[in-house]
């Protein structure tokens, strides 16, 4: 997607250049009207230009929207911005730079802070269009990956286990969850989602789906076993650390059929959640075949030229 065609799509219906809309600048009132949509899993890297990275997501959500027959008008009352889970990596701090910064690209993008302190309304040009939420991304002792969303506790990677992890997570007020990924959850790995599932655990966390996930390969085990135990599994694009990827973010996603009260969406989206009910529907769907392989063998590659530059004398 180039920037002509983001520009393009931000002015179809649902845009509010030249109508005067000021959107809901302040308003703590009550809550947004159901449907939202959610991308559980978001990634805001230092190497995206995040001008483009808003207003291509803009553009992806706008047409979620309209393929699932949701509102795109001028009217506040009946609009409900989406919302952009991150689960940000140890040494990235993209949610505390744009709560400092307030805004971007001459101010048609401003970020406005809300009570919970975990949450900023993304307004684009005064109309409230994204829900950023607060989050972090660990690894533990026996490399299964975690999420603490709605929370900015850190936590060292690689010193916890799992569910030494996963306590911590939760007793800090956070959503935890663990995502599925290429050969994560296989071996040892998958044993150890097998143990999570079974054990009381169980009912405070969610696993979590993604977008690089091959799409047509059957439902993993874990996500089937994972229904079986009333635990939701929550979709995200969890974009990888290349500028390519800097337009992917908002494709995929779940669609919460609940209010979500404007003034701490952070807690109000998390309580839902782990109320649980019925798995919510998913919007988007992960990857096609062609663009899995090239990604997955451009991250491949990567990550053994980043472990060849830090462990030089295994290669010697």
């Amino acid at each position: 997607m180039n920037m002509d065609s983001i520009g393009q799509a931000l002015k179809q219906p649902g845009s509010t250049e030249g109508s005067g809309d000021t959107g809901v600048v302040g308003n703590t009132e009550g809550a947004w009207p159901a449907p939202m949509l959610i991308d559980a899993h978001t990634h805001l890297y230092d190497c995206f230009d995040r001008a483009t990275y808003f207003d291509a997501t803009l553009t992806t959500i706008r047409r979620a929207k309209a393929q699932h027959g949701l509102y795109l008008g001028p009217d506040t009352n009946k609009h409900t911005p989406a919302c952009l889970m991150l689960a940000e990596p140890e040494g990235i701090h993209a949610f505390k730079s744009l709560r400092r910064q307030g805004e971007l690209d001459g101010g048609r993008w401003r970020f406005i802070p809300r009570d919970d302190g975990l949450s900023l309304i993304a307004q684009c040009e005064g109309r409230d269009e994204l829900i950023l939420i607060e989050g972090r991304q660990f690894q533990a002792t026996d490399r299964v990956e975690i999420l603490s969303l709605c929370c900015d506790k850190l936590i060292p990677d690689y010193r916890y286990t799992t569910e030494q992890v996963l306590e911590q997570v939760i007793q800090a007020g956070g959503l935890a969850v663990i995502p599925i990924g290429v050969g994560k959850w296989w071996w040892a790995r998958g044993r150890i989602i097998d143990r999570v599932l079974n054990d009381p655990l169980s009912e405070k966390i969610c696993l979590g789906d993604n977008a690089g996930r091959l799409a047509m390969c059957p439902t993993p085990r874990h996500f089937i076993e994972a229904q079986r135990c009333g635990v939701w599994v929550l979709p995200g694009s969890g974009a990888l650390p290349f500028r390519s990827q800097t337009t992917r973010v908002g494709r995929y996603g779940l669609i919460l059929e609940k209010p979500i009260k404007r003034n701490t969406p952070a807690e109000s989206i998390k309580q839902t959640i782990l109320a649980g009910g019925k798995q919510p529907q998913v919007y988007g769907r992960p990857d096609g075949l062609g663009n899995f392989l090239k990604l997955q063998t451009r991250w491949q590659v990567c990550r053994f030229l980043k472990h060849l530059r830090s462990h030089p004398a295994d290669h010697t």
